[in-house]
């Protein structure tokens, strides 16, 4: 039995597939904090026109990342959080304001990450 016998032809391109959402990206799936002690009981009503596309596409949300407060440093540190490692060396940082989804998509945690950056 081949591995997609039974799948449908036209099945949407990311059917099944695994992405993690930036926290600082409304997603109906987890709260939408921003990275920010302020906002951390905020839970989004739905869905970031991005987030909605990949839904269409198929793909399945696993969780939200950590960013820092508001997305606006160069390191991902937050009140909630904490500092986010690089997970193949603890020493350094995985940076800029997208640094969890750079830490799990590393970490083989997911293998799609939505990220956004303003530089």
């Amino acid at each position: 039995m081949a591995a997609d016998d039974g799948l449908h032809r036209d099945a949407p391109p990311l059917y099944g597939v695994p992405v993690t959402i930036k926290g600082a990206i409304a997603a109906s799936e987890g709260r939408f904090t921003p990275g920010s002690f302020f906002h951390g009981d905020d839970v989004a009503t739905e869905d970031a026109e991005f987030v909605r596309r990949l839904k269409a596409a198929g793909a399945i949300v696993l969780g939200k990342t950590s960013c820092p407060d508001m997305s606006g440093a160069t390191e991902t540190q937050n009140p909630s959080t904490g500092l986010t490692r690089t997970p193949w060396n603890l020493g350094r940082s995985p940076g800029g304001s997208s640094g969890g989804e750079g830490a799990v998509v590393g970490a083989l945690g997911s293998p799609l990450g939505l990220g956004a950056e303003i530089g």
